[in-house]
């Protein structure tokens, strides 16, 4: 359905079935609003978390790069630098 008063777009969608997985006591963040007034501090917290996982995911298997080779290359990066 189109709605040309919607701020981020003009399709607007409707749901028919809603499933809950499962449910948080308290939510990260706000769900009022329009959704653009995240806290920056939150938003930066949560790359760092998800660059962490990732290198740690990557360094965990240097079976995959040799002798980890990888490691040494991303040595120059600041996430590196700042969980080691």
């Amino acid at each position: 359905m189109v709605n040309p008063k919607l701020t981020t777009g003009k399709i607007e969608v409707s749901v028919e079935d809603l499933k809950v997985f499962s449910k948080a006591k308290t939510l990260p963040f706000s769900i009022e609003g329009d959704g653009y007034e995240i806290n920056e501090e939150k938003r930066m917290k949560g790359n760092m978390k998800l660059k962490i996982f990732l290198v740690s995911l990557v360094l965990s298997m240097p079976f995959w790069w040799g002798t980890n080779s990888l490691a040494k290359n991303l040595e120059d990066f600041w996430f590196l630098q700042e969980i080691t």
